[in-house]
């Protein structure tokens, strides 16, 4: 079975930290960044951004702020389906990013069972797509 990478964009080390145990124990391999620049700079280098199938990103963080980062992201990778992770209310969700390539929302604090779900749920339609592509090129 090919293990997943998911990226997970948090400024909150703890809430980076449980999300990575969450994951991994799920057999994905977690990528973690605290801050939209470093997001970006990790999607840079090809050998990681090949292996990302999905990204968990904040939307509240201090300097880039997750739309931004979502924006730029989406824009590059196009393929890759972004679940949002944020304390924030639906309707601030829906204004900033909702037509930018984010396919789903969880609200923080949010259950193991809700980031697997939501996670599951990103790398199958990741897969789709990707099949889609292979079929196309």
């Amino acid at each position: 079975m090919e293990q997943h990478s998911i990226l997970i964009i948090d400024d909150d080390p703890d809430i980076r930290n449980a999300l990575q145990l969450v994951l991994k124990r799920a057999g994905y391999h977690p990528l973690l960044a605290e801050g939209g620049q470093a997001a970006i700079d990790l999607m840079t280098q090809k050998d990681q951004a090949a292996s990302v199938a999905a990204i968990l990103c904040d939307l509240e963080m201090p300097g880039m702020d997750g739309a931004s980062v979502i924006a730029h992201l989406h824009s590059r990778h196009p393929e890759i389906p972004i679940v949002v992770l944020s304390g924030a209310a639906p309707t601030k969700f829906l204004d900033a990013v909702g037509q930018q390539g984010v396919g789903d929302w969880i609200r923080k604090p949010a259950t193991n069972e809700m980031v697997l779900e939501r996670v599951g749920g990103a790398v199958h339609l990741y897969q789709l797509r990707k099949a889609g592509r292979a079929t196309t090129d």
